[in-house]
């Protein structure tokens, strides 16, 4: 239907009852002196309230006004510019991009023979392939241009982060699904940036002339009712979506009428995803949403504080003078071995067990590095600095093992013992703080010693029926128990039914443990300091 532009605009509900009456002023349309607040198409949305049209696209998407979609248009945020340049896949199936829209599965997942099922890694082809297009991208975002986006600069810290936790830390095919969309996504927005520096912005300035003939980019674009805003997408030949009250009809040149299509079919969704993840953000798309977004990513490698059950006062007593701690006399009778022996049993804090202020001497034990030395020298240990605060169960625990267990240990074959039990159970120990919503807690040396210590006390499981007390493996169960608190049930992470397989993980850097050496044990023990780090 044509109309003159004297007609009389029809209303939101003669819209919603006729689309066709979009072409309200099409008499008036010139494709080739297209304006931004013009459409080559438009479509009806929200039962005639709203009218999408594009100036430079012959489809347009729903807007997403109550959810957000991946991959699909959203809200231009001026802080946030390069989104509407995030690419669609690449049509080509054997492309190396391919790998960035995968959608991980069960039947890519390697369950780890380990104390606890359901846990695992991506088989490595697929790590690989993934891998190879982030290195090249995260190395080339090193130059110095990119530098003046920050957003760039957190992405590329984060992008390697991703890659190693899903190389090297075996978790549930849940929690390496959602680290998979994750690198997937750092990876295109990143793409995107450098894409925005390179090309796009030069386009929108006029720095860079636009060849004749040059299609509209294939990215996802953005929504916008900013009409300076779709000015600019149109200029750098981005997909730019213009959303207005119909009222606004009377201002529209529109050419084509369509209906504007929804991501379903198109794009994976949320009801493809069973059970969902857990909502990071409810409101409009606002800087607001992203930030969320990224607090949620950084959050993924955040690991719960197991000590913070207690909170530490400041003591009311004024700090003793910092002179006696860089007085060279002060210093060498406070810490030489004679004023040691000598000095009253009430002026200085006593410690429990090995003294962390000393460095152990073992061949296999990390070497301090020198300034931390000198820090843990010049602490000040009199009672008169202890900061007295109420005494929590936490306070006698430890996180990750203490390296020092291993070198007190008198024993070689208790030690051997140890170090054994550590590689078998290290992946149970590492997910009881890694898995969401942890509430593990420190556990006490004790605990340690009798988890690691198990297969030097108790050598060989019992066999016999009329034997009352518990088995070796049921003493094991119950110690990881104790560990692992509310981090078992969760994502189908259960113990193992055949625990014999445990045993194939008792190797080091694809060594079986009978075969380790000292310098093997140095490395365990450097991997363990990381940890407590």
């Amino acid at each position: 239907m044509d109309m003159s532009s004297t007609a009389q605009p029809p209303s939101w509900d003669a819209l919603n009852a006729d689309h066709s009456l979009l072409l309200f002023r099409m008499n008036e349309f010139d494709e080739k002196a297209i304006q931004p607040f013009d459409g080559l198409v438009g479509a009806v949305i929200e039962k005639g309230k709203y009218i999408v049209t594009s100036p430079n696209c012959k489809k347009i998407p729903y807007p997403p006004l109550s959810g957000d979609y991946p991959l699909w248009p959203q809200q231009f945020i001026s802080m946030l510019a390069h989104l509407p340049l995030i690419r669609y896949p690449p049509r080509d199936p054997k492309d190396p991009l391919v790998i960035m829209w995968w959608m991980s599965t069960r039947d890519e997942f390697e369950w780890k023979n380990a104390v606890l099922s359901s846990l695992g890694h991506f088989r490595r082809t697929y790590i690989a392939h993934l891998r190879i297009p982030c290195t090249e991208l995260v190395d080339c975002a090193h130059a110095e241009k990119y530098k003046k986006s920050t957003l760039a600069l957190q992405y590329m810290a984060l992008i390697p982060i991703f890659l190693n936790h899903l190389s090297l830390l075996p978790a549930s095919l849940r929690t390496m699904q959602l680290l998979v969309y994750e690198t997937q996504r750092l990876y295109l927005e990143l793409l995107a940036i450098v894409d925005l520096i390179d090309i796009y912005e030069l386009w929108m300035l006029g720095h860079l002339p636009i060849k004749p003939g040059t299609k509209v980019a294939c990215v996802i674009g953005a929504f916008t009712n900013d009409l300076t805003v779709c000015a600019d997408l149109q200029c750098a030949i981005i997909p730019a979506y213009l959303v207005r009250p119909s009222e606004l009809i009377h201002t529209m040149q529109i050419c084509e009428v369509v209906t504007a299509h929804v991501p379903e079919g198109f794009i994976p969704t949320e009801e493809h995803v069973q059970p969902t993840y857990r909502m990071i953000y409810r409101g409009p798309a606002t800087i607001h949403k992203y930030g969320a977004m990224m607090r949620f990513t950084r959050n993924l490698h955040a690991y719960p504080n197991p000590f913070n059950l207690s909170r530490v006062e400041p003591r009311p007593e004024v700090l003793p003078s910092s002179f006696s701690l860089t007085n060279c006399q002060a210093h060498s009778q406070q810490y030489s071995s004679y004023a040691r022996k000598n000095k009253p049993k009430s002026a200085f804090y006593e410690p429990q067990g090995w003294n962390k202020f000393e460095d152990l001497n073992d061949p296999i034990y990390p070497s301090a590095i020198p300034a931390w030395h000198s820090m843990l020298q010049n602490v000040d240990r009199s009672k008169t600095n202890i900061v007295h605060s109420e005494v929590m169960l936490t306070d006698f625990g430890y996180a990750f093992l203490e390296l020092a267990m291993f070198v007190a240990l008198e024993h070689r074959a208790r030690r051997d013992a140890c170090f054994q039990s550590w590689l078998r159970y290290c992946s149970v120990l590492i997910h009881h703080f890694s898995a969401e919503n942890s509430d593990a807690q420190p556990m006490s040396g004790k605990a340690w010693h009798t988890l690691l210590s198990l297969d030097y006390i108790i050598p060989h499981a019992s066999t016999s029926k009329l034997d009352q007390q518990p088995t070796k493996s049921a003493l094991c169960r119950n110690s990881l128990r104790d560990f692992l608190q509310n981090c078992l049930d969760v994502e189908g992470v259960i113990f193992d039914e055949e625990p014999e397989r445990s045993a194939q993980c008792d190797t080091w850097m694809g060594k079986d443990f009978s075969a380790l050496e000292d310098r093997d044990f140095k490395e365990i023990l450097w991997e363990m300091a990381e940890l407590n780090f």
